[in-house]
């Protein structure tokens, strides 16, 4: 069935579908809003490390922003092909939403159960684990304590300086070399311009930390419920996409959503998820494409998908 006729029904889909998409739709801008805040906490934390007023060095963000760019395409695409009625983007959105929501519930378990028991029997025994975790948390210590030694004020007066030594010249610096410690020591006293500076470095981290937090999280509720919400239309199914979905989504039943078996792929991604039952969705996964190329894979009606085009 035509694009055109896909848009239609999607133009005509329950208002539950189209919320969905709008979902979607504003999940992909809080990717941006999360990309931009870790972009200035990527370039803070570069700062921070450089200052002499942190020991401690950490490199747990470095991995972050290889993540969100990805992301803000994938959710675009999705969301514009959604808007135009698309059943293949509607099964990836559902596929990615689902598994999503599951594997969140099975991290936030994961994390209760390392913190509350094994990280108390391994840390001791597992040198880097508890390497890693004082380093973690030694960092953020002294974020806070940096972020709190110096008071508004000296804040205040050390910009005036800094701006105030932006608009001296190079050729005043060579005459008295002396000149920007003079500056900083007129307005903030003896207090370690590095000190401020670190100090403003962190409030500014601390901050970005926080609208990144609570970004992803709306990120995370938005794609969530707008996944749940969506509506594969009643336009016939393509046995082509059905395959490719199979071969690349598979594991998480992309292609079951794709035809509306929705109860199927959540029982895969559950079986995925434990690790342990990772065996069934694998083997259920090789049957599906089988049965996909033999045109004996069933919609949600018992209908065989069997059109190629």
């Amino acid at each position: 069935m035509s694009e055109t006729t896909e848009k239609a029904l999607w133009i005509k889909s329950p208002l539950s579908n189209k919320i969905g998409t709008i979902l979607w739709g504003i999940s992909a801008i809080l990717v941006i809003f999360t990309f931009t805040n870790l972009l200035t906490m990527g370039n803070l934390f570069s700062k921070l490390l450089e200052n002499d007023a942190l020991a401690v060095k950490s490199d747990f963000l470095k991995f972050g922003l290889f993540f969100t760019l990805p992301f803000f395409v994938i959710f675009t695409v999705l969301s514009i092909g959604m808007f135009l009625g698309s059943n293949t983007c509607t099964a990836l959105a559902k596929s990615y939403g689902i598994s999503l929501l599951i594997f969140d519930i099975a991290i936030i378990l994961g994390i209760a159960l390392l913190i509350s028991i094994i990280a108390p029997v391994i840390a001791g025994a597992f040198a880097p684990l508890e390497v890693f975790l004082s380093s973690f948390t030694g960092f953020f210590d002294q974020i806070k304590s940096l972020k709190n030694s110096i008071d508004e004020e000296t804040i205040k007066q050390f910009e005036i300086a800094t701006k105030e030594i932006a608009n001296i010249t190079t050729e005043a610096l060579n005459e008295n070399p002396e000149l920007l410690n003079n500056i900083y020591q007129e307005y903030i006293g003896n207090i370690d311009p590095k000190i401020v500076d670190g100090a403003i470095a962190a409030i500014k981290f601390m901050s970005s930390l926080i609208c990144f937090s609570i970004f992803t999280v709306l990120f995370n509720v938005f794609s969530i419920l707008g996944s749940f919400m969506l509506k594969i239309n009643s336009a016939e199914k393509n046995r082509t996409i059905a395959l490719v979905l199979c071969l690349f989504m598979g594991l998480i039943g992309g292609h079951l959503l794709y035809v509306g078996r929705t109860g199927k792929a959540i029982f895969r991604i559950i079986c995925l998820v434990t690790i342990v039952l990772a065996f069934i969705p694998i083997i259920l996964c090789i049957f599906d494409l089988f049965k996909i190329i033999l045109g004996k894979f069933l919609d949600k009606e018992k209908q065989p998908v069997i059109n190629w085009k």
